[in-house]
């Protein structure tokens, strides 16, 4: 964390604030050092959302339609990965802020507020799949969602108002520190995305038939024109994505609040130097009496 000054009162304050590249890597960081955690709390929960959605895509590739009832099955699916958003936000705002938590305790952290992590997942996920529509600059308002929602499993603060309240600060506040996340997280998703499409094809050019492999079905299965080769690819994608994302925003809200409490701070030395100030003051009219 790099330290930034800031001018404010009579003289110069620490802010703790980190450049949008620190904040990624220290996401990253935590991620590679606890991946046991993240599957609990990311992976795990959305695999059923995973598997139903490619399943409704080879449906789609196979017969052109898919059942009313199934798409509303994928869409109750979403619940059990929108709760491990907000587990997997609780579990990184607590290691953010100096106080680790196991996954069992970010579960039941979870389930205790579980309304406004619904509130604040639900909004998350709605920004982020109008991006395709807004050319992507509602992942903004959808990184603000999930910092809301970091504050929400803190300590302090609870409540589908707060949440409400500190993403809508992260989103016009903090906007020059979000859209560089939103930006450099959207190239990743699409790089993974097309690595995984273009897999099969750079496998079989390499000769990785020669190894005794088959490789026309595969081929002939994650073809681009197919659904399910999209599906696959952009649900592995958004898997990562997501939970770097997730993470990110932790780390976010943690240097928001550490920001805060060193303006307060700031604000209480200045009290503090001026009442000096004043009895030091007094002391020299007293003397002069």
């Amino acid at each position: 964390m790099t330290p930034t000054d800031a001018a404010g009162g009579s003289g110069g304050r620490a802010l703790l604030r980190r450049s949008t590249r620190e904040i990624l890597d220290d996401a990253i960081e935590r991620i590679r050092t606890d991946v046991f955690s993240v599957a609990l709390l990311h992976v795990l929960p959305s695999l059923p959302f995973f598997a139903a959605v490619l399943l409704w895509s080879v449906e789609l590739d196979l017969r052109g339609a898919v059942s009313k009832l199934e798409a509303v099955g994928v869409v109750f699916l979403l619940i059990p990965k929108l709760a491990g958003w907000a587990a997997l936000s609780a579990w990184a705002a607590g290691a953010a802020r100096g106080r680790p938590i196991s996954a069992s305790a970010a579960w039941a952290n979870t389930i205790r507020r579980f309304p406004e992590a619904l509130l604040a997942t639900s909004c998350a996920l709605f920004f982020i799949m109008l991006a395709p529509v807004t050319l992507g600059i509602s992942l903004l308002a959808g990184s603000g969602a999930l910092v809301g929602l970091a504050a929400g499993v803190g300590p302090t603060r609870s409540g589908g108002r707060a949440v409400l309240r500190q993403a809508g600060a992260a989103v016009f506040r903090d906007m020059g520190r979000g859209i560089p996340i939103v930006i450099l997280l959207s190239l990743a998703l699409g790089f993974v995305v097309i690595n995984l499409l273009t897999l099969p094809y750079i496998a079989a050019q390499l000769g990785a038939g020669s190894l005794g492999l088959d490789l026309s079905l595969w081929i002939a299965a994650l073809r681009p024109d197919r659904a399910a080769a999209w599906s696959f690819a952009c649900m592995l994608a958004a898997l990562v994505v997501e939970g770097v994302l997730v993470v990110v925003c932790a780390e976010w809200q943690f240097d928001r609040e550490a920001e805060s409490e060193g303006a307060r701070f700031a604000a209480f030395a200045d009290e503090l130097d001026a009442l000096d100030a004043q009895s030091a003051e007094r002391a020299r009219g007293r003397d002069a009496a």
